[in-house]
């Protein structure tokens, strides 16, 4: 895997000090130095085929990781491919950095062509949860994606890479899961489906799930849970460590959890149903907990198919890897 140097630099008046936020998920900021006044650069080693989101925090040194840090202040560099809403929700927004050989889908490219929108229809569901769909006409074909706060903000752009993507008879709902507690609780999350597919006017002839992180873990859980509802689903950095009978701040990446556990015990038939499991190069035990799911799947009776992406706990590639994973259902 080829590595090269990427500079990053922040460049502004009155800063004391400058840090890099390296990932959507960093655990701790990187200091900056200042090598003339008011500019602060970096240069890190990244491999060149890897998606990665950054910002910049001012005035921020020493700060833990928590919600705590002045994300609003996390300004992108101007040389950015695109910018994506930070994932936990703060006003702060992080710059994507694409190495040379990054594998990138279409309709991201920053050089690819404006397309006509696309419909999109803002509704909500019986308890009054956000829901955007998005797609014309009728819907052969639903995505469920959650995290659907982040997907649909504009500074996003997904719709407009939806509009590039735009598959006949595919429509995308983006579900507000802002209470992300409740993506552990596969009860309540079916019950979420269902309420979201009486909101879009009932069950497509294919339904597809999709999620990141703990939305991943909704995702899978939908997937065996469901299968009167659910027909493929797209797995992103999968929380599969997750045990319903354990502290969820416990947090041990070394096992793997409840879904796993119970794939292999039996409990479920997949019957052939296509599950994309994808998970970041560099998340660590995260990598083995997906192979532990994918093979489990397998072994279930699924078509799981494990993709490693470059990259880490990041919506900077979750973003090529969600519209590749759904190309290869739809194809």
């Amino acid at each position: 895997m080829s590595r090269s140097l990427r500079r990053f630099a922040w460049q502004g008046e009155g800063a004391s000090s400058v840090a890099l936020l390296l990932g959507a998920f960093q655990q701790q900021p990187q200091p900056m130095p200042e090598i003339a006044p008011g500019r602060f650069e970096l240069s890190v080693e990244l491999p060149d085929d890897a998606s990665i989101g950054y910002g910049f925090l001012v005035d921020a040194a020493g700060a833990e990781p928590s919600a705590g840090w002045p994300l609003h202040r996390a300004e992108p560099g101007a040389d950015a491919a695109a910018l994506i809403p930070h994932p936990w929700g703060a006003a702060g927004v992080l710059a994507v950095s694409e190495g040379a050989t990054a594998r990138v889908h279409p309709a991201w490219r920053a050089d690819a062509p404006p397309a006509e929108p696309a419909t999109s229809r803002e509704l909500r569901t019986a308890s009054g949860r956000a829901l955007l769909l998005l797609g014309d006409g009728a819907a052969e074909t639903l995505v469920v994606v959650f995290d659907g706060a982040i997907w649909s903000d504009e500074r996003f752009g997904f719709r407009q890479a939806f509009a590039r993507w735009r598959r006949p008879g595919a429509h995308v709902a983006l579900v507000g899961t802002a209470d992300r507690g409740v993506l552990d609780q596969r009860a309540a999350m079916r019950t979420i489906l269902e309420e979201v597919l009486d909101a879009v006017g009932g069950a497509a002839a294919r339904v597809i799930v999709a999620g990141q992180s703990y939305g991943g873990l909704a995702a899978g859980g939908l997937l065996l849970d469901a299968p009167d509802l659910v027909d493929a689903a797209v797995l992103q950095s999968g929380s599969f460590w997750f045990d319903e009978s354990t502290d969820a701040r416990a947090r041990d990446f070394d096992v793997s959890g409840t879904l796993v556990q119970q794939l292999r015990t039996g409990a479920f038939s997949g019957g052939g149903r296509r599950v994309i499991v994808q998970v970041g190069g560099d998340e660590g035990a995260m990598i083995d907990r997906s192979h532990d799911f994918a093979e489990a799947a397998t072994a279930a009776g699924f078509a799981a198919q494990l993709q490693v992406w470059p990259g880490g706990h990041d919506y900077a590639w979750y973003r090529h890897g969600l519209l590749t994973g759904l190309d290869q259902l739809l194809d």
